[in-house]
C-alpha cells in the first residue's frame, strides 16, 4: 500500500467497542486548554458511559457519581455530572445520588459547576428534589447566569415551576392573562429561556399556548431556533402541530423575509408541518422585497413537499416556474432542481420552449435570456433528455447560450460524481477497518467536488443515525471541507453566491482597526444559534465599501465591527481578498450597552468560555 500523504488523511480510523478500561480512562482524563476541559473529550466520556450502561453496566453510573461528589479536579467533576445527566436523561442512573444534597451547597464550587449539578437535578426522579432543595434552586432561578437558568429549567422539568409565578414573571417575561399566561410585550428577551417556556408548554399546553406562540413569532432567531427543532421532533412522532402554532410559523416568516433580514430555515419546518400551505401561499406578492437566500430556501423547500397531492403539485409548479426567472442563478438553480423533483416534464417543456430552432424567423426565436435559462435547466433533465437538449442549446447562434451550456455540462459531471462518491462515504456505518479502507478516497474526492445536496445528506445521515465516534469525525471534517470548496465554486457564479447557513442580516456599519481610523462598510451576517442555551452561538460574515471602492489594504488579523443597530462584536479575518473580508465572529454579539475592545476575545462568562 502507498503511504505517500497519509498525513493528511484524517479518516475515520477504526476504534474498538467501548470498555470499562476506556470508560476509567475518560473519566480521569487530564488534557486541557487554558485550565478547561476539552469538549471532545467530555463527548467521548458521555458516549462510552451511555454505551456500557446501555448494556446494562449497573456500575457505571455509581462511578460517574463518585467523581461528581468527591472527585478533586474540577473539570472531572464537570464532565462526570454532564455523563450522569445524559445517563439520567435515559433512566440509567442506579442510586439515588443523594450526597448530591451537600455537593450543590458547597462554596468551593463554581457556578458553571453548580449549574451542571442542577441541570442533572432536573433528571432525576422527582422525590430527589426535596423541599428545602426547591426552595434554594428556585432563589438560584431569580439570577441571569447560568446557574440561574439551569435552575428554571430543572423547576420546569421536575413540573414545579408553576408553583413560582413570580419567576414566570420576572425571568420569563410572562404576565397571567385570565386563565392563561401570555408573553408581555414590554418585557426584554431573557436569552435561552425558551427551552423552559418549551418545557411549560409540554406539560400545560392550554396555559402557555399563546406565550409560547408569541416567542416564536417575536424573539431573536438565536432565542427560538432551539424550539422550532424542538417541535420539529415532536411533529416527527405525532405528524401535527397544532394550528396556533403554525399560524405563528407563517407569522414569522411574513415578517421576517425583508430586504435586510431572513430566517430561510423557517421554510423547512412549514414545509414539513403545513405544505399545503407552503404550496397555496401567494408568496410571489412578497418575493421582489426579499433577500435572494429567502428565495433559494423557497425554492428548495417546494421540490421537497412528500406525496403532495395534485393541486398541491400543481401550485408548486407554478411558484417554482415563476422562480427560474429570478435575477440571481443561485434561485433559478435551486428552482430547476426542484423542478427535476416534482414535475420533470414541466422542466423539460421549459427546456424546449427556450430552443433556438432553425425552423423559426429570427423574430419568432425564444429571447436570448430566454434560452440562457433553457441552457442552465436542461442541466437537470433526465440522461436522456438532456443529451438531446444539450446538443441543441450548444450549437446556439448566440455565444452566451453555448458557454452556459457547457458551463451546466460541468457542474451536472461533477454532480454525479459527488454523488457516488456520497453514496460510498454514507455507507460507513461502523468504522470498521474494511469500511475504512474502502471508503477512504471518495471521501477526499467529495471534499473537493462535494455541493450543498452533499452537505445538507451529511447532516441527515449524523442527525439521523447513532455513528461511532470516529465516523461522526470523519463526516463532519468532510462537511467542512465541502463548504470550502463549494463556497469557492459559489463565487465563481455568475452573481457571486456565499451559501452559508442560519439567520441572515444585511445593513451598513463600521470596521474598526486598531490605530486606523473606521471604515465604513456594506455587511452580510449569517448567525448560527447556539446548540444549548449555555453555549455561544456562531456567526460569520462578509464585509465591503458601500462604493466597492475603498480596498482593505490592512492586513490584521482581528477587528471589531459595529452593526447598524449599535451592536458590535469582535471577529478574525478569515478572507481578505482587499475589496471584500470574509470574517469569523469571535465571541458574542454585544448590545450596545456592552464593552468590547477591538482585538482582544470579547469579555465572556465563563460558562460561555467553558462550553464553547
Amino acid at each position: 500500500m502507498n503511504n505517500e500523504g497519509l498525513s493528511e488523511i484524517d479518516g475515520p480510523f477504526p476504534v474498538p467497542p467501548p470498555t470499562h478500561e476506556a470508560f476509567e480512562i475518560l473519566l480521569d482524563y487530564g488534557f486541557t486548554l487554558d485550565g478547561l476541559g476539552l469538549r471532545e473529550s467530555v463527548d467521548a466520556l458521555i458516549d462510552v458511559a451511555v454505551s456500557l450502561a446501555s448494556q446494562g453496566d449497573r456500575t457505571i453510573s455509581d462511578a460517574l457519581a463518585e467523581v461528581s461528589i468527591h472527585g478533586t479536579n474540577r473539570n472531572n467533576r464537570e464532565a462526570a455530572t454532564e455523563a450522569l445527566t445524559h445517563l439520567a436523561a435515559f433512566g440509567k442512573v442506579t442510586s439515588p445520588c443523594y450526597e448530591l444534597h451537600d455537593a450543590i451547597r458547597e462554596e468551593s464550587r463554581d457556578v458553571f459547576e453548580k449549574s451542571k449539578i442542577v441541570e442533572l437535578l432536573g433528571f432525576l426522579p422527582g422525590g430527589f428534589v426535596e423541599p428545602g432543595l426547591e426552595r434554594q434552586v428556585a432563589v438560584w432561578a431569580q439570577g441571569r447566569d447560568v446557574l440561574a437558568l439551569k435552575s428554571l429549567e430543572a423547576l420546569a422539568r421536575q413540573n414545579r415551576l408553576l408553583s413560582y409565578p413570580e419567576l414566570l414573571v420576572e425571568r420569563l417575561g410572562l404576565r397571567g392573562v385570565g386563565d392563561h399566561w401570555e408573553l408581555d410585550p414590554a418585557s426584554e428577551h431573557a436569552g435561552g429561556t425558551g427551552s423552559v417556556l418549551a418545557l411549560l408548554y409540554s406539560q400545560h399546553s392550554d396555559l402557555f399556548i399563546d406565550a409560547f406562540c408569541s416567542f416564536l413569532r417575536e424573539r431573536d432567531w438565536m432565542y427560538v431556533a432551539d424550539l422550532f427543532n424542538w417541535i420539529d421532533r415532536l411533529w416527527r412522532t405525532e405528524r401535527s402541530v397544532p394550528t396556533k402554532i403554525r399560524n405563528a410559523l407563517m407569522d414569522r416568516i411574513r415578517s421576517r423575509q425583508t430586504p435586510s433580514t431572513a430566517d430561510p430555515e423557517l421554510f423547512e419546518f412549514l414545509e414539513r408541518w403545513d405544505p399545503e400551505s407552503l404550496a397555496s401561499y401567494t408568496w410571489s406578492r412578497h418575493w421582489d422585497a426579499w433577500l435572494p437566500d429567502a428565495r433559494v430556501a423557497l425554492a428548495d423547500v417546494l421540490g421537497e413537499i412528500d406525496s403532495p397531492g395534485q393541486e398541491t403539485r400543481d401550485q408548486a409548479v407554478e411558484q417554482l416556474l415563476a422562480l427560474t426567472k429570478d435575477g440571481r442563478y443561485a434561485v433559478r438553480r435551486s428552482a430547476f432542481r426542484s423542478l427535476s423533483r416534482i414535475s420533470p416534464e414541466s422542466l423539460q417543456a421549459l427546456c424546449e420552449l427556450s430552443q433556438y430552432s432553425d425552423q423559426q424567423s429570427n423574430t419568432e426565436q425564444p429571447p436570448t435570456d430566454l434560452r440562457r435559462r433553457g441552457a442552465e435547466a436542461c442541466a437537470w433533465l433526465t440522461d436522456s433528455e438532456f443529451r438531446r437538449s444539450f446538443d441543441c442549446f450548444t450549437t446556439d447562434p448566440e455565444r452566451s447560450v453555448r458557454e452556459t451550456a457547457n458551463r451546466m455540462s460541468a457542474e451536472r459531471r461533477k454532480r454525479d460524481a459527488a454523488k457516488e462518491c456520497l453514496s460510498a462515504v454514507l455507507g460507513v456505518i461502523d468504522g470498521k477497518t474494511e469500511e475504512v479502507l474502502s471508503a477512504w478516497k471518495f471521501g477526499q474526492a467529495l471534499g473537493h467536488i462535494g455541493d450543498d445536496a452533499c452537505i445538507r445528506a451529511i447532516r441527515e445521515h449524523v442527525g439521523s443515525r447513532h455513528l461511532p465516534r470516529n465516523v461522526r469525525h470523519w463526516l463532519e471534517r468532510i462537511e467542512e471541507r465541502i463548504e470550502e470548496g463549494w463556497r469557492k465554486a459559489t463565487q465563481k457564479w455568475p452573481e457571486p453566491w456565499l451559501s452559508w447557513a442560519g439567520s441572515i442580516e444585511e445593513g451598513e456599519g463600521q470596521l474598526i482597526v486598531p490605530g486606523d481610523e473606521p471604515i465604513a462598510v456594506h455587511y452580510t451576517l449569517f448567525i448560527q444559534p447556539a446548540i444549548s442555551p449555555s453555549v455561544v452561538g456562531s456567526w460569520r460574515g462578509v464585509a465591503w465599501s458601500p462604493d466597492r471602492s475603498a480596498a482593505f489594504a490592512w492586513m490584521h488579523d482581528e477587528a471589531m465591527i459595529v452593526f447598524n443597530d449599535r451592536r458590535r462584536g469582535n471577529i478574525v479575518i478569515a478572507n481578505n481578498s482587499f475589496k471584500q473580508i470574509l470574517f469569523q465572529g469571535n465571541g458574542p454579539i454585544l448590545h450596545a450597552a456592552a464593552g468590547c475592545v477591538p482585538g482582544k476575545p470579547s469579555t465572556l462568562d465563563r460558562t460561555e468560555t467553558r462550553s464553547d
